[in-house]
């Protein structure tokens, strides 16, 4: 078999910023509608499954994928006046449907099947809401890994007969009246997000409620009050949630809306409480604290503190059941506790082990909740809580499908070129390869508050029944240490993040676990940009890549999709300073030609409407521009025509793009190639 890297054309593209210019010979790859492009891909996709193809091992990865993917799997339920719906799905399925749930919260009878509503084989339905009484449900509907979505409204009698409609958008919020006649909805327009209100669902006739003086870069969430009397708010400014707002409008007297809290850079959420407001906040609290106060006076002057800051950040809260719960990050893990909102007692909810879990989640009147929890070694369990006496039961849990004893989750600490101590986990199989020279992935986030806590992952697994280790890095960039590591590696910090990674992977060798030759790095969106500056800056540190619906273009990422959500977080070359340190860093412009860079594959696809896949295909051609020598490692771009960056498309997509993934990394690891295909001794 003759592997041939595609040709792809260089155009003189010079751009000036500032005095500085750059070049960007493959700007005619942003245009995905050009046919040039179209045929580009189309050759790019023969040569990445002509490699693909020859790897040994990629039918026994994608069999024990299959196999550890195809369980039963529960999503919380969702309650309203005794009735329980949850997403389910049961052995051997594909994809998820909405269930009716037992009161002992056992699927009864399957409500709604994708099949029933679409036919695309990729398409997945959500449930988005159930009204108060019981009577009608808001589902949403998918197809592959975009992040639009279409809704319809549908009674709990007739689930197949569509009652209402919202057209496929960015929804952020959909909330249901009393007994589902009403909606109100946040969607996110080309001007920005808006507000607005179908008062009969069956006319399809929507009202603008909020959202005028708003725009491309902000987000808005949306609460409906038990009672409908009001409608909660919240504004934030891009992703890098440091700065949000929060209002009131009130529904029974509708007027100028009520505002909670606009004039201070900092980051505000917000639930209700029954007649409270529980606001949670960094504001002089980079780990976060938590306020209540009376629905009937929202002056900031009758706030009251109820949950304060501590060591451990704050990640998440639920107001259900009377009371408030908190989950914050202890260490690499979670922990649970329950507050009484009008003050005093905060007690301890003791989880099953360590490991990851959800804020409760159900309505304030009901002492029924439902949360989550999972480990590195424990898939996704679904358990109901008494809320008044504190007791939990499974009521959702996948088979058990692996041996825990079996398997290992080591928690260290490494030192980053600062000085930083950083947190790292490494997950063995106890009898695996006990070498220093195991294939090893390393992976890492770095970006947007975001957290990596313990989560069960069938391809970690997968590796590591292959003899591998596979290590996760709790990097500056992330929430993990609360805001001020977030912080740390922010805008013109950012750099700190490739440092953090980069010290992750000397220290996996200097601890024997393997060797640079044999470490594999992987990272997808903002994590995609993590590998893709670790290798531009560091190309000899690893022997393969996994580059995944990524950011690489640093300077003109601002211009595509919805990326202005960023430029919070990262700066937009837009401005002088902001544009010096992203030319720094920005991966696509640090590729060098003549390097040897390690095997690269970038995994994308054209439903991502998140992250454009341009970042990708610019970037693939980059690199294979510069892999000029004998000695070059292939390029490859694995781009799909139902990839995206959501979630929920079928078992049988994830565990292909899964297999061909770590196939890839195995290979490239244990048995290298060239560009042609040939060994690489």
């Amino acid at each position: 078999m003759a592997f041939i890297p595609p040709h792809t054309d260089e155009e003189n593209v010079v751009d000036n910023y500032f005095g500085t210019t750059i070049d960007d010979r493959f700007r005619w790859l942003e245009d995905s509608e050009s046919a040039r492009t179209t045929a580009w891909v189309t050759a790019q996709r023969r040569y990445c499954e002509d490699f693909i193809q020859s790897y040994s091992s990629r039918q026994a990865f994608h069999e024990r994928l299959i196999e550890l993917m195809r369980t039963a799997w529960m999503g919380v339920p969702v309650e309203r006046n005794s009735v329980a719906l949850a997403m389910v799905r049961q052995v051997g399925e594909s994809r998820a449907s909405i269930w009716c749930l037992d009161e002992a919260g056992q699927p009864q009878r399957r409500l709604l099947d994708p099949v029933e509503v679409s036919s695309s084989e990729e398409a997945s339905i959500a449930i988005a809401d159930l009204s108060r009484d019981g009577s009608t449900f808001a589902y949403t509907i998918r197809v592959g890994g975009a992040d639009e979505v279409e809704m319809r409204a549908a009674k709990m009698a007739a689930p197949t007969e569509n009652i209402g409609h919202l057209p496929k958008g960015r929804y952020s919020g959909i909330q249901m009246s009393h007994n589902g006649t009403r909606i109100w909805f946040s969607r996110y327009e080309e001007v920005g997000p808006r507000v607005y209100v179908m008062d009969d669902v069956s006319t399809g006739i929507e009202r603008e409620v909020f959202g005028q003086n708003f725009g491309i870069g902000d987000m808005i969430g949306i609460e409906l009050a038990p009672d409908e009397a009001e409608l909660l708010i919240t504004v934030w400014h891009g992703s890098s949630g440091d700065h949000s707002e929060v209002y009131i409008v009130n529904l029974e007297h509708p007027g100028e809306p009520i505002v909670v809290v606009n004039d201070i850079q900092a980051r505000f959420d917000a639930c209700f409480a029954g007649d409270h407001l529980v606001i949670s906040t960094r504001w002089n609290a980079p780990n976060g604290r938590i306020f209540a106060t009376p629905r009937a006076n929202l002056s900031r002057n009758e706030w009251r503190e109820i949950v304060n800051e501590s060591e451990k950040p704050i990640q998440a809260y639920s107001a259900v059941g009377g009371a408030l719960f908190v989950v914050r990050l202890d260490g690499a893990a979670c922990s649970l506790e329950r507050v009484n909102v009008s003050g005093g007692s905060i007690a301890p909810v003791p989880l099953p082990a360590r490991g990851t879990v959800s804020a409760p989640e159900g309505e304030w009147e009901n002492r029924r909740a439902y949360f989550t929890y999972t480990s590195w070694f424990t898939p996704n369990k679904v358990y109901s809580l008494d809320v008044g006496t504190g007791e939990y039961s499974v009521i959702g849990s996948p088979e058990a499908l692996i041996d825990t004893t079996e398997y290992s989750a080591t928690e260290a600490t490494y030192q980053s070129c600062d000085g930083t101590d950083v947190p790292i986990t490494v997950l063995q199989k106890r009898h695996g390869l006990s070498s220093s020279d195991a294939p090893t992935i390393l992976t890492g986030y770095g970006g947007f508050n975001i957290s990596l806590t313990p989560a069960f992952a069938a391809s970690a697994i997968a590796w590591l029944d292959q003899g591998g280790a596979y290590a996760i890095a709790n990097i500056r960039g992330g929430g993990e240490l609360g805001e001020s590591w977030h912080k740390a590696g922010m805008r013109e910090r950012k750099q700190n993040v490739f440092d953090d990674f980069a010290a992750a992977a000397d220290w996996l060798v200097e601890s024997g676990i393997t060797s640079h030759k044999r470490l594999a790095v992987r990272g997808g969106s903002n994590g995609g940009l993590l590998v893709g500056a670790l290798i531009t800056q560091n190309p000899g540190i690893c022997g393969a890549v996994v580059c995944a619906v990524p950011l690489l273009d640093m300077i003109r990422y601002h211009k595509f999709l919805v990326a202005r959500f960023w430029i919070p977080e990262y700066g937009c070359s837009e401005n002088e300073d902001e544009f010096n340190w992203l030319i720094k860093y920005s991966p696509y412009h640090g590729v060098v030609v003549n390097t040897q860079y390690p095997a690269v594959l970038f995994v994308t696809g054209e439903k991502d409407t998140r992250v454009d896949p341009l970042h990708a295909r610019k970037m693939a051609a980059a690199l294979q521009m510069a892999n000029r020598s004998s000695e070059a490692r292939p390029i490859l771009l694995h781009y799909e025509a139902e990839g995206g960056h959501s979630a929920g498309r079928p078992i049988e997509a994830e565990a292909n793009v899964g297999a061909d993934t770590l196939a890839f990394l195995y290979h490239e690891l244990m048995e290298p190639r060239r560009a042609d295909g040939t060994p690489l001794t």
